[in-house]
């Protein structure tokens, strides 16, 4: 009994031990288990983390690279692109040109002989329209290669192969002949200034001549003008000795002025040639001949018919504001209106000043919004190209890996297979899709006026970029208004220039209702009363001028505030955009790379 009692004991004992350790070791793993966790979420938060920064670091390095490769590529094609217009195709061009004046030089020499006894009826009708012709192509075809030599200025590369052609075309003896025969044909002209060639035609004609200039040299150009005298005139006064003055019967498009008739002067072109006109005037120079210098100054082709003519306008009597006004649409209506204006209180270097500063506004404010917006385009650019790249070539390569092993895809995985799969399979419907859409888009925005007014409409209810259109609009309304004022240009006339230089279907409808107002009699300031597209502060502002006659000092205000909320939306959306691009491209990346590493934990836990 005794032993039995001792036995039962001993296992009493045991069994306690066994609880006490059990509770022990239960207690330290409720202990541990909360720092277990917690430890191997932040070294998995460390690894996820270190892997962003990681690819992070990869594409920062991408990108950089990407931008020096490309831009040492572009730069290098560049000029070896140059190279070739300048010397390998520009002594093409010579050669052809050699050979076809050659051909007709030969061709002219055999006309005369075989028609000797028909001079007037083969050399004044066939030979003459057919050098007309040539002439016009010719001269188009200058004004291109002068375009190329003007980009091509920066390379210093000795090569005489032209002087060579050259010296070798001048040497041959049917070229030779046919100069000679030419200098020795030319006649002085000579017009009465009473005959029938000093009639004035009521639309102005294209004449070609043919003239000697000062230093010797043959010249010969087009000339648009009412009558042979105005261009015999003309030229005399440019110190020419006139040998021919036809009318052209070639066909307009050849022409370097229709050709150039609706080409606008570019912004930056117009401001030099605003100040530089200014400058030449304040020193005393007579307005023709400061025209006359800055014609001389400017080498680029396609502003030479404009020159041209608006020396002849000024030299026949025209005024300055007319004479830019009959050059179609080159320069800007306010430009001409401000002129006119300025010449009837004699002020005129003043005001080309103040257009100028005008101008150079307007083209500081474009290029600050363009240098805004491009950096964030390029980000956008690059992540959309990585984004496909990773989707079209990396992702492909993982499919095979997946159905190798059998891998169970979630969700997130299948989506991203999915998306790989169409940009494979569809990449051409998508891309002429996006082309279409953009030309459709490009096309209906600049011809149809309604689709226009919608999308303007839309873009102003925009965040942040609505408020920068609406900044912009009202900067340019107040400051070309005040400047108008200044001019004393009527009100009426002062709202329909504003509604013609805004390319807003919104403001050119205000602009309407508001001359529709005046005609009426009512105030200039009740059409952009409880109007969406003119702040109230405009409103109050305007008001407050028209009402204590201190319109333009407002004016100037108005621009300047709204000049001011224009920099600043500027700077909001240069200092948003940047993070949330850089924010898409990450979690862009991230959502791939994720998508692409579930699977792979499922298979290491399948091999385990």
């Amino acid at each position: 009994m005794a032993k039995k009692r001792n036995n039962k004991t001993k296992q009493v004992k045991k069994i306690n031990k066994i609880k006490k350790k059990s509770s022990v070791s239960i207690k330290s793993i409720l202990i541990i288990l909360p720092n277990t966790i917690k430890f191997i979420f932040v070294e998995f938060f460390n690894v996820i983390k270190s892997i962003f920064m990681g690819i992070f670091s990869i594409f920062d390095f991408i990108f950089s690279f990407t931008i020096s490769f490309f831009s040492y590529i572009y730069w290098g094609i560049k000029n070896i692109a140059n190279i070739i217009w300048k010397y390998f195709l520009g002594m093409l061009y010579n050669e052809t040109k050699y050979f076809f004046l050659s051909l007709f030089g030969g061709a002219k020499y055999l006309f005369s002989v075989i028609f000797y006894d028909f001079p007037l009826l083969v050399y004044d009708k066939t030979s003459k329209y057919v050098y007309d012709v040539y002439n016009s192509i010719k001269l188009r075809i200058k004004i291109y290669k002068d375009s190329i030599n003007e980009k091509s200025k920066s390379f210093n590369v000795n090569i005489n192969l032209k002087e060579y052609v050259i010296n070798k075309y001048n040497e041959l003896s049917f070229v030779k002949e046919a100069r000679e025969k030419r200098e020795a044909s030319l006649m002085v002209l000579t017009i009465n200034p009473n005959g029938d060639d000093a009639q004035r035609n009521e639309v102005k004609q294209t004449y070609r001549y043919l003239a000697r200039n000062k230093e010797g040299k043959l010249i010969k150009g087009y000339f648009a003008a009412l009558s042979r005298l105005d261009v015999y005139s003309y030229l005399i006064d440019e110190g020419m000795t006139v040998y021919e003055i036809e009318t052209s019967w070639s066909i307009n498009f050849f022409h370097a002025e229709a050709s150039n008739l609706k080409r606008k002067m570019k912004t930056k072109d117009l401001i030099f040639w605003l100040a530089q006109l200014s400058t030449y005037i304040k020193a005393g120079i007579p307005l023709t001949d400061a025209v006359k210098v800055l014609a001389k100054q400017d080498k680029r082709k396609r502003y030479k018919h404009v020159y041209d003519s608006i020396i002849y306008e000024l030299t026949m009597g025209e005024s300055f504001s007319e004479s830019l006004k009959k050059q179609g649409n080159i320069f800007p209506a306010l430009l001409i209106n401000m002129v006119k204006s300025a010449e009837l209180i004699g002020d005129v270097e003043s005001t080309l000043d103040e257009m100028s500063e005008y101008y150079q506004e307007i083209e500081d404010t474009k290029k600050a919004i363009i240098g805004a917006v491009a950096y964030p385009a390029i980000i956008l650019i690059f992540a959309v190209v990585v984004v496909t790249f990773m989707l079209v070539y990396i992702i492909p390569k993982f499919v095979n890996v997946y159905e190798s092993m059998n891998a169970e895809l979630n969700p997130i995985t299948q989506v991203t297979l999915n998306i790989s799969a169409f940009l494979q399979n569809q990449y051409m419907v998508i891309l002429i899709s996006i082309a279409a859409i953009v030309i459709t888009y490009i096309y209906m925005y600049k011809n149809i006026k309604a689709f226009r007014a919608l999308m303007q409409f839309i873009f102003m209810h925009l965040p942040v970029i609505g408020n920068l259109i609406i900044y912009k609009e009202m900067a340019l309304f107040a400051r070309t208004f005040a400047t108008l004022n200044k001019n004393n240009i009527l009100l009426t006339d002062s709202i329909d220039i504003l509604g013609k230089i805004t390319n807003n279907e919104m403001y050119k409808g205000i602009m309407y209702h508001t001359i529709n107002n005046l005609l009426k009699g009512e105030k200039m300031s009740d059409s952009f009363k409880d109007h969406w597209a003119v702040p109230e502060i405009a409103y109050y502002m305007i008001l407050t001028g028209e009402s204590t006659g201190e319109l333009s000092s407002m004016l100037d205000k108005v621009g300047d505030f709204y000049q001011k909320q224009q920099r600043n939306s500027v700077g909001l959306i240069k200092t948003f955009i940047e993070p949330i691009l850089i924010v898409f491209l990450a979690v862009a990346v991230g959502f791939i790379v994720v998508s692409i590493i579930i699977p792979m934990f499922g298979i290491y836990n399948t091999i385990s």
